[in-house]
């Protein structure tokens, strides 16, 4: 994680991360367990801020709020912390529910838009379900509970950029 408030020419120097967590080899069913663990690190922050006893700027301290916006990664992994199904499922796009048998389609007004309000109530219709209705709602929506939910200010759908760079690779550049 980087720190968007500082100069661009700092932000990305190594003192200036934070790794969150190290997945090694392509990611499994779920990754919710390290999400959750970073998101009690993260809720305080949103919630009632967290107060460092001292700064380089302020002597006697300073409390501090922090927010996580946006997710940038692959589509792969973005599917995975967000909750979505993967890019070669029968609903491949994030944005929409434009199933993979129709992916000629390149009229974006005839795409069926995937909205915030059911996203969330079907997620959490997931999280709260036993396994095999957890798969039904997996077939007809594409998508499961991520422990990214638990913050209050975000849209999955809006704060998950998905990296430009991979989009060759997975053909999606060509098609939608």
């Amino acid at each position: 994680m980087t720190l968007l408030s500082l100069p661009e020419h700092l932000r990305y120097q190594q003192k200036y991360l934070h790794l969150v967590t190290v997945i090694s080899g392509k990611p499994q069913h779920n990754i919710n367990h390290s999400l959750a663990l970073l998101m009690d690190e993260l809720l305080p922050f949103w919630k009632e801020g967290v107060y460092f006893l001292r700064t380089a700027e302020f002597f006697f301290g300073r409390k501090v709020f922090m927010a996580l916006i946006p997710i940038v990664c692959d589509a792969e992994v973005a599917a995975q912390i967000a909750g979505f199904a993967s890019h070669n499922y029968h609903f491949f796009c994030q944005r929409c529910y434009l199933e993979l048998k129709d992916i000629d389609n390149l009229d974006p007004d005839t795409w069926p838009m995937r909205d915030w309000e059911t996203h969330q109530e079907v997620a959490l219709l997931w999280k709260d379900s036993p396994e095999g209705e957890r798969q039904q709602l997996y077939n007809k929506y594409g998508l499961q509970y991520s422990e990214l939910l638990r913050l209050p200010y975000i849209n999955l759908l809006k704060f998950t950029i998905f990296d430009s760079m991979h989009f060759g690779d997975l053909g999606l550049l060509e098609s939608h």
